[in-house]
């Protein structure tokens, strides 16, 4: 599960009017110009992660109506709001120089896929209990690179209500249970220093504020460009790509030391976490990104708009084991995040 702590949570959502931030009215950190826990972005983060959650405790006896339940709540509106949480993917956007073309789409029908996919394990299947885990690491971790990049996005906006909806992001603002999710709970299983990664962060959103607020009146006008800024937000990328590269590094190496055991799930979720990091590989290093992708996808990269099964080449390895080579991948990802974590 991608959150700090674990409290199972069923649909219909949290209401958002119970929902604290954790710094909105303390003295140090960062402080938000606006009110952001209800806002779009925080709304869009949880009602996300209560999706995973929900989404690890389906049965194929349960499936058909709980996956019903699933695609509702990814269909409703977010709490508080008038879009949904559909809509918000399908809106996303990748503005990195060279980023990826129609990345709202993707997401969508990859997350709409994992949804067909957990609807579909329902008792006599014979694969239902190996779907339902491929469906909830969808559900769980396609999030996450929805937020990686709105987070940058945001931030590229060089306004107060932007830096706000970073920081709500991240998830900065807790839940009504008191947790964090998204970015910030998989930095605590992922990220190389977890109890660090977190201040270090909002260290760096106290700086970008520190650039915003005296250039700025309203929520929505933009500062002027500034290098120094632009610095701070590409430092900010980096230090978030630390949790995408330490989770290919994770399930590449457990494939690498048991090539026979969880096959499946470890190529999914390394797959999962590839989606926000491969834009930055590639742009890097084209043959770095050639070797990681080729040990995440040894039978080659299928298309991604018929099913889940077929976008992440999963039929394949029921039972079988894993004919790809991580080491060369597993090196590589170790020089990435010497990189990454340099100042």
């Amino acid at each position: 599960m991608i959150r700090a702590s674990s409290v199972r949570a069923y649909l219909p959502l949290i209401a958002f009017a119970s929902i604290v931030s954790s710094c909105d009215e303390s003295s140090t950190g960062y402080k938000p110009f606006g009110h952001v826990a209800d806002s779009r972005a925080a709304a869009s983060v949880h009602r996300a992660a209560e999706s995973g959650e929900s989404a690890g405790s389906v049965t194929p006896a349960t499936a058909a109506s709980e996956y019903a339940t699933l695609s509702s709540a990814y269909e409703a509106n977010l709490d508080g709001q008038t879009v949904s949480l559909r809509s918000s993917f399908q809106a996303a956007t990748d503005v990195h120089p060279g980023g990826i073309a129609s990345l709202g789409a993707a997401l969508d029908a990859q997350y709409l896929a994992a949804l067909m996919l957990g609807a579909g394990a329902t008792t006599g299947n014979p694969l239902a209990v190996a779907e339902l885990d491929w469906a909830k690491e969808g559900l769980e971790k396609l999030p996450l690179s929805y937020i990686y990049f709105e987070i940058h996005r945001s931030l590229g906006l060089r306004t107060r209500a932007g830096l706000d909806d970073a920081y709500a992001l991240f998830s900065f603002v807790e839940n009504s249970a008191g947790e964090h999710v998204g970015i910030y709970a998989a930095a605590e299983e992922y990220a190389p220093n977890p109890t660090s990664f977190a201040s270090e962060v909002e260290a760096l959103l106290v700086e970008a504020r520190g650039l915003i607020a005296p250039n700025t009146t309203g929520m929505t006008d933009p500062a002027p460009a500034s290098a120094t800024y632009d610095e701070l937000v590409a430092r900010i990328d980096r230090k978030l790509l630390v949790v995408f590269a330490s989770g290919v590094h994770k399930y590449l190496e457990l494939l690498q030391s048991a090539s026979t055991v969880g096959v499946d799930g470890h190529l999914i979720e390394g797959r999962l976490f590839w989606i926000a990091l491969r834009p930055y590989v590639t742009a890097q290093s084209p043959a770095r990104a050639t070797t990681i992708t080729n040990a995440l996808y040894p039978n080659g990269e299928a298309p991604t708009s018929t099913s889940f099964q077929a976008a992440f080449g999963l039929d394949s390895y029921v039972g079988a084991s894993y004919d790809g080579s991580a080491g060369a991948a597993v090196a590589e990802l170790d020089a990435l995040l010497g990189e990454l974590a340099a100042p």
